[in-house]
């Protein structure tokens, strides 16, 4: 994000919540799922009824309904899935996240924090990929940029390209395993200010290599979801 659209924002009350209040009532808390975190090896990642597990221990362990966290976190775990070992250069296969992780119960809701249209949608049905994801396209103040929502519920891209979103409106609800990747379910949620010709998809693991492009065009997400 540029530092005009960071001035532009800063202090503004310009996005409304990411999630229902009766969701946020029950609070929300940081997880480290980086490689730096012993206690979260292959033997929890390498299986998704294990990753959930551990995911719902963590959750109940807090009290919480939403763990949040990883932009810009490397992260061991994409060596789960054939799709993050494509070279992107010389610093290797994609271990560094790029967006906001949200993770929680399959269903919970998301809305759109302001207006928006419909950029794209697409199922990824690759083993360790989105699954259903849907960007959004938002201008605010002159300002464009895109927000992919991946992960998501199946049930969630009847939407047209082009239709509207409002704000507060309920866009998705988080998927389970079967349509969303693989994962445990959760949102992914990444800024994205140009889009290029990419529709209904946009890397969120990049390598070493690549993590000064994709900083500058995938800026941290907390901005937009209140964080």
């Amino acid at each position: 994000m540029g530092t005009a659209l960071e001035s532009f924002i800063r202090n503004r009350n310009l996005f409304g919540p990411l999630f229902p209040a009766e969701v946020l009532r029950r609070g929300m808390a940081p997880i480290d799922l980086s490689t730096g975190n012993a206690g979260f090896g292959v033997e929890v990642y390498g299986s998704t009824d294990c990753f959930i597990s551990y995911i719902r221990g963590w959750l109940s362990g807090r009290g919480v309904a939403l763990a949040h966290g990883g932009y810009r976190e490397r992260r061991e775990m994409y060596a789960r899935s054939p799709v993050f070992d494509a070279v992107g250069g010389p610093g290797g296969p994609r271990r560094i996240h790029m967006g906001l992780d949200f993770w929680g119960e399959e269903g919970t809701p998301v809305l759109a924090p302001c207006d928006g249209t419909v950029h794209s949608s697409a199922m990824n049905p690759a083993y360790g990929d989105y699954g259903a994801t849907m960007v959004l396209r938002h201008e605010v103040g002159g300002f464009a940029f895109h927000v992919l929502y991946g992960h998501l519920s199946e049930e969630d891209l009847w939407r047209e390209d082009g239709s509207v979103v409002r704000r507060g409106e309920c866009v998705a609800r988080f998927g389970g395993p079967s349509e969303n990747g693989g994962w445990p379910p959760h949102l992914h949620l990444q800024v994205v200010m140009d889009m290029g010709d990419r529709r209904g998809d946009y890397p969120g693991v990049c390598s070493e290599s690549e993590l000064e492009h994709y900083s500058r065009n995938c800026p941290d997400p907390k901005w937009f979801c209140g964080l």
